[in-house]
């Protein structure tokens, strides 16, 4: 993989829809059993009445679009700023997506520009990420 392939202004998206089953396989496989997430009489007891998606869930599919997507198999993921910037909640859609924002030629780099959005066209995460393309022996 090179950046010769790559131009800065590509995009590519994944969709998910957020389920209550997907949460909590979620919750057991990190260990993040946060009421505020898995228990929906505690999370009505708050102020944001329903339960949330953990933040890293929804940060996970961005492991998806760069593994899989932008750039793709190959690519290794160095590093990601994150924001989240409004609640997910069970049956929400969420489309996440990535723009190559910058290529390093001499270091095989590209910085990818993050975002999800849900289906009221709410951003919900945003960020950016830098990958390395690995190139192969």
């Amino acid at each position: 993989m090179d950046t010769e392939n790559f131009k800065v202004g590509t995009e590519k998206f994944i969709e998910k829809k957020i389920t209550k089953e997907l949460v909590l396989l979620y919750a057991e496989l990190s260990g993040d059993n946060n009421p505020l997430h898995v228990d929906e009489i505690y999370a009505a007891s708050t102020e944001l009445k329903t339960p949330v998606a953990h933040g890293m869930l929804l940060n996970s599919f961005v492991s998806q679009l760069i593994g899989m997507e932008l750039p793709g198999k190959g690519a290794l993921w160095l590093s990601q700023t994150v924001n989240f910037e409004a609640p997910v909640r069970y049956g929400d859609n969420i489309k996440i997506k990535g723009k190559i924002t910058h290529i390093t030629q001499g270091g095989n780099l590209l910085t990818l520009q993050i975002e999800a959005i849900n289906q009221n066209k709410t951003r919900v995460l945003s960020g950016t990420a830098n990958v390395k393309l690995l190139k192969k022996k």
